[in-house]
């Protein structure tokens, strides 16, 4: 596995590197529709709280189907196709339904911690400290399980209801898999934050490569493991499994990074 994850880490940083241009664009976009109910709640928050929860959870409906519509074009990304930003109109049209959903979903786990969390914590009784331990675990599963949603929908074209309950199952039958993609989203996003291009580079755009990248190299187990149904799991060839995405990535210089057609 650890040959997995080493070539995962590489392939995410070369898909970014081959379209930067194009996920910058993708990411300035984001940045749009962050800004918008982010930098107006607090406004509505002074006024009347409810008006900040709608602006919010209007807000994050709107990234929810944007980020949709990218993870599709994103999948043709980590397949090595190039992108053109005019192809998330057809996926606009595509994904919506299922990302209304799933934002639907996140919106209803984050409600229930605003409500539930304080009340829990002001109980101060043995109850009350076992509730907020289960809501604590209940929470790390769901957010290390949705982070497949996307790319479950965009690779395999499953139904909403489907791919959220396939989201859980590559968790539970990944779960070292899913923390490492988990940690590295937040390395991600941290990194995103203190890069000179503010979250231009990687950006939401370059979190939905790795995910993306991962959840491809995790198939390829699943693939074989139906080829080969005595197999057992911890003996997977990964380094086989991958011999044709090193070939398609290839080895790189910094020169030809940079200066490609010198190579």
């Amino acid at each position: 596995m650890d040959a997995m994850l080493g070539f995962m880490i590489k392939k995410a940083f070369f898909d970014t590197w081959d379209n930067l241009l194009p996920i910058m664009g993708l990411n300035l976009l984001f940045l749009v529709l962050i800004a918008i109910p982010f930098s107006a709640a607090p406004l509505l928050a002074a006024a009347t709280e409810p008006g900040a929860a709608v602006v919010f959870a209007i807000g994050l409906l709107v990234m929810f189907v944007y980020a949709g519509a990218v993870s599709d074009v994103i999948c043709k990304v980590t397949d090595y196709q190039s992108i053109e930003l005019r192809e998330l109109l057809a996926a606009f049209r595509k994904t919506y339904a299922g990302s209304l959903l799933f934002a639907a979903v996140f919106l209803v786990h984050l409600v229930v911690l605003a409500i539930s969390v304080p009340v829990y914590f002001a109980m101060e009784h043995l109850l009350g400290l076992l509730a907020l331990v289960v809501l604590f675990w209940v929470s790390i599963i769901w957010w290390f399980s949705c982070q497949f949603y996307f790319p479950i929908r965009s690779r395999l074209g499953d139904k909403p209801l489907k791919a959220l309950k396939k989201s859980f199952i590559v968790f539970f039958d990944n779960p070292a898999f899913a923390a490492f993609t988990g940690a590295g989203c937040f390395f991600l996003i941290l990194g995103s934050y203190f890069m000179p291009l503010f979250l231009l580079i990687p950006g939401p755009t370059g979190l939905m490569v790795w995910i993306h990248v991962g959840f491809k190299m995790r198939l390829y187990k699943y693939d074989y493991l139906e080829e080969h149904p005595g197999t057992q799991r911890k003996r997977i060839p990964w380094r086989a499994l991958l011999s044709e995405d090193r070939d398609k990535v290839g080895p790189r210089t910094l020169r030809g990074m940079i200066f490609p057609w010198k190579e």
